[in-house]
């Protein structure tokens, strides 16, 4: 009624109209439709496991709510004081804002109810559940030198698949990268990733020098700054040695991006599936996920450092 209600002022662009028509059709698009259910379904399902009305909760139910999504797996074993064992901050707020998106929408001909999905207790709610979850950069699994090594000296294949996992490898654990800065996550981010030209030996062919031209907070490459990676004695983690053996494997090839260097890792997915390949997941813990992701090398550092 909404979308029918706006398309029918008049005097709107046909542009406009044609929008509203397109917004009107996505909101019953099958997986949009299945989320809204799945997001209903739980609600759902915790005011009835606890006895709470699902249309006049108060401030105090709709807390416990987000605490038990937080903690879901916990609370079905009985287990309290666990945390992490649930869902996701992120998930667990979408999950919280269709209720209030619910409860807006029932009652919408009262002008004066408050919300309780809407209320400031809430607000602080969520911010301590976040604290306390992390978000995916901080609960990933980190990955020591040792693991690092035997990933760099047990990889398997061709020889230039070996030499570029081995350098973005040790790239992103020595440098500290997101993953997404040096291989994109998506066709469409692959301008923004780090290209070889960026990258050089030191005059002393001691240390490798990398020029980092864009990150979160220098979106549009005003400047760049230069970072120093030494090497090491350690042949199977001394990034001077893995450019050198990345060169020589491209026979004479100067790609420029790193994406470009093998198909087998031309995007953030399939380098995190390799690493998963060569270092093995362990159990999760309460802060702590169990298998690598792209955030583990810059975390790993980090946490070391």
């Amino acid at each position: 009624k909404a979308f029918s209600s706006a398309q029918q002022i008049p005097r709107l662009p046909p542009a406009t109209r044609t929008l509203l028509s397109e917004l009107s059709r996505s909101v019953w698009e099958p997986k949009t439709s299945a989320a809204y259910d799945m997001y209903h379904r739980k609600w759902i399902t915790f005011c009835r496991e606890f006895g709470i009305s699902s249309v006049n909760p108060n401030t105090g139910a709709v807390i416990a709510y987000a605490a038990w999504l937080a903690t879901a797996g916990a609370w079905a074993e009985q287990k309290p004081n666990l945390i992490g064992t649930g869902m996701t901050f992120s998930s667990t707020k979408q999950y919280v804002e269709h209720v209030a998106r619910a409860l807006a929408a029932f009652h919408a001909r009262d002008p004066a109810y408050a919300n309780p999905a809407q209320s400031v207790e809430l607000h602080w709610a969520m911010l301590a559940i976040k604290r306390k979850l992390g978000n995916a950069k901080q609960r990933a699994r980190t990955v020591s030198l040792e693991e690092l090594r035997t990933a760099t000296a047990t990889a398997s294949g061709p020889a230039l698949f070996r030499a570029s996992f081995r350098f973005i490898a040790l790239l992103a654990w020595l440098g500290a990268f997101r993953l997404g800065q040096l291989l994109p996550n998506g066709p469409a981010m692959r301008a923004t990733t780090t290209q070889l030209d960026h990258l050089r030996l030191d005059t002393d062919k001691r240390s490798l020098l990398v020029e980092v031209h864009r990150s979160k907070t220098n979106l549009f490459k005003e400047r760049f700054r230069i970072i120093r990676i030494m090497g090491s004695s350690d042949p199977h983690l001394c990034i001077v040695r893995a450019y050198s053996d990345l060169t020589a494997a491209l026979a004479g090839r100067r790609p420029k991006f790193l994406a470009d260097l093998d198909p087998n890792l031309d995007s953030f997915a399939k380098f995190v599936q390799t690493l998963q390949r060569l270092i093995p997941a362990r159990a999760d813990s309460p802060h702590e996920k169990g298998t690598v992701s792209g955030h583990s090398p810059r975390r790993s550092f980090t946490k070391i450092a």
